[in-house]
């Protein structure tokens, strides 16, 4: 007695049991985990070269795949590859904050002091200008993110920007703030201050209150000028000499 088998689909990669050269068992219809049976694919529409029954089968999600029998029932493979996304997807969501500022601000700030890539490297790790393990500890990244945003928050504006409070230290939380960009170009190795009557300020700080132009009080300062004479708004001003 020939044992009728049914034709499961009208896709024409499948093809009916009953042609084939080899006896087969007929799971169509059947659910293994994510996966129902289909039908056997023709060899045609297999790239694999390994040998054996390959099934067309539908997933959950709405995909499909076409893999060995053995595969399935061993449990090998048990969906069209999106339980392995999901898997990677879980894996890669960790804060859910990687796209803010804040996550790029301290990205960056790692960027500078530990790859030598970056073109302020020398900068920074060359002056041993590091940062705390709180904030940054490679093998717990979410962690040592999640430290520096509980410790900093949110960036207060958009053009906020970290700041070392002391220049010559590295980041952890007694020595950074949000800055303003001005703010932050105040405070480099490179800014000059002058001090008029106690006072100290940079030199941008100085132009702001005198409304002269920065250059000036910045060429006057690098020729040693007095604060007064420094910071004197006449444009032609020449500094006394002392007899």
């Amino acid at each position: 007695m020939i044992r009728q088998y049914k034709v499961p689909t009208s896709d024409p990669r499948v093809i009916p049991l009953c042609l084939l050269h080899w006896r087969s068992k007929d799971v169509s219809g059947e659910k293994y985990s994510r996966l129902t049976a289909v039908g056997v694919v023709h060899k045609k529409y297999v790239s694999s070269k390994t040998r054996g029954n390959f099934w067309l089968f539908k997933c959950t999600c709405g995909g499909e795949v076409i893999v060995r029998l053995t595969d399935v029932f061993t449990g090998k493979q048990s969906s069209c590859g999106c339980r392995r996304r999901e898997v990677t997807r879980d894996r890669m969501q960790t804060h859910g904050k990687s796209q803010t500022d804040a996550y790029k601000t301290w990205s960056c700030m790692i960027r500078r002091c530990y790859d030598p890539r970056h073109p302020d490297y020398k900068n920074y790790a060359e002056r041993d200008i590091l940062i705390c393990d709180h904030w940054y500890n490679p093998l717990q990244l979410e962690q040592s993110f999640l430290n520096f945003y509980n410790d900093m928050g949110d960036r207060p504006f958009k053009s906020s920007q970290i700041d070392r409070i002391d220049n010559d230290k590295g980041y952890f939380p007694e020595n950074c703030r949000w800055s303003t960009p001005k703010q932050n170009s105040n405070n480099t190795r490179r800014t000059v201050f002058v001090t008029l009557n106690g006072v100290t300020r940079s030199v941008s700080e100085w132009a702001d209150i005198t409304g002269m132009p920065i250059q000036r009080i910045r060429c006057r300062a690098n020729l040693g000028w007095a604060a007064e004479d420094v910071l004197n708004t006449n444009e032609g001003h020449r500094p006394i000499r002392k007899q």
